[in-house]
């Protein structure tokens, strides 16, 4: 049977970058990415595919999604209900990222739903290159941009603290993504970096806007360029999306730095990914990048970093087209939540759809929420 016309089952494992890097046997995800898989469980439910058969397999005791009588989501599972159920063909096990670990784990805790419903994804490892932030620097050698350092000890970090011409850099953890494990440095105080070698390090940019570029890779050569993403962090840590029209974002772009190296950056991504990539890995992959100031000109860094995975920016695009209008903009939002009771007095604007069940004006909720719950999706439509 094809794998892929097969529909396929969604399981949301945020945080997959630090798995790939333990050495344990059993690993267990960290208290926060194990609440924020719970609490976000259900967003491919607004994302999933084309197939009206796709769905999402969602954690036992998640409240009920908002009201979504308007909006094309795909059926939500927990555990028990696959059990439970029939289908007549098997679903194709979809994560957000590769964890070979959690494939395991999941197919020794339930063997019955593996042994005819699921069929689940490769567990073969990929190079440590795919997470370990180090394609980054091998893309940068053919570019004007200085490439990221890794660092193995105190000397070494020392080294590059007094080399440096700034007065601070950044350092980043591998095996770590959307903005953990990543911290701001003053060059004068390096001793003080508290975190386990190795490091990669890097300059510091005075950055104007992220942006990324997500691609598909299908079969062994074909690369497609899927969507422009434009995101927004808060000290390194990820935020949300714009979301609105790929012509729109475009235009934002190149307002910034010009056309010419935009093109020329996806032909040099495509090219990359061909040599780098494509003879491991099929699949979504997002290459991070940058506009920053140089002096007095806006310049565009081609490669922060890549996500051998799903995106938010993927996810930004396909909200788009499922709730978008062409000339409107919308914000696609993380958030830590407030309590229920602070949230009772501090209410959220009331979506409004259309016919076609797009968003007029207001907050569409993209997660339920309970007591428990401290991270939540949303979709809003900017004034």
């Amino acid at each position: 049977m094809d794998a892929n016309r097969l529909p396929r089952l969604w399981l949301l494992n945020i945080g997959n970058e630090v798995a790939l890097g333990s050495k344990a046997i059993h690993y267990t995800p960290s208290r926060l990415v194990r609440q924020m898989r719970r609490d976000l469980s259900a967003l491919p439910a607004f994302f999933a595919g084309d197939n009206p058969l796709d769905a999402v397999w969602i954690e036992d005791g998640l409240p009920s999604l908002p009201e979504r009588s308007c909006l094309p989501a795909r059926q939500c599972y927990t555990t028990k209900q696959l059990l439970q159920a029939d289908f007549d063909t098997p679903f194709q096990l979809e994560l957000w990222g590769r964890e070979p670990s959690l494939v395991q784990q999941l197919i020794r805790h339930y063997p019955e739903l593996f042994d005819k419903k699921i069929i689940p994804p490769t567990t073969k490892q990929l190079p440590n290159s795919f997470f370990d932030r180090t394609l980054t620097a091998s893309f940068l050698k053919e570019w004007d941009i200085p490439t990221p350092s890794i660092i193995n000890n105190d000397q070494e970090l020392k080294r590059f603290a007094n080399e440096l011409s700034q007065d601070k850099f950044v350092i980043k953890q591998p095996f770590s993504s959307s903005g953990r494990g990543i911290h701001l440095v003053n060059s004068k105080e390096y001793s003080k970096v508290r975190c386990k070698y190795p490091l990669i390090a890097e300059p510091y940019y005075e950055k104007v806007s992220d942006w990324a570029i997500e691609y598909t890779i299908e079969g062994n050569k074909y690369i497609c360029k899927e969507a422009l993403s434009h995101f927004y962090t808060d000290h390194f840590r990820y935020i949300g999306n714009t979301v609105c029209s790929q012509e729109m974002l475009l235009q934002r772009l190149t307002n910034e730095v010009g056309s010419s190296i935009i093109e020329h950056v996806v032909e040099a991504h495509k090219k990359f990914l061909l040599r780098e990539v494509v003879p491991y890995y099929q699949g979504p992959v997002g290459i991070d990048m940058m506009s920053y100031r140089k002096g007095n000109t806006l310049c565009l860094h081609p490669f922060v970093e890549i996500n051998i995975r799903h995106t938010m920016g993927s996810v930004a695009e396909r909200l788009f087209s499922h709730y978008g209008y062409n000339d409107k903009e919308y914000f696609l939002q993380i958030e830590h939540l407030p309590s229920l009771e602070e949230e009772g007095n501090n209410p959220c604007e009331k979506p409004y759809f259309d016919s076609n069940g797009r968003l007029i004006s207001g907050k569409m909720w993209l997660s339920g929420r309970d007591e428990t719950s401290r991270f939540g999706a949303s979709l809003s439509a900017l004034p």
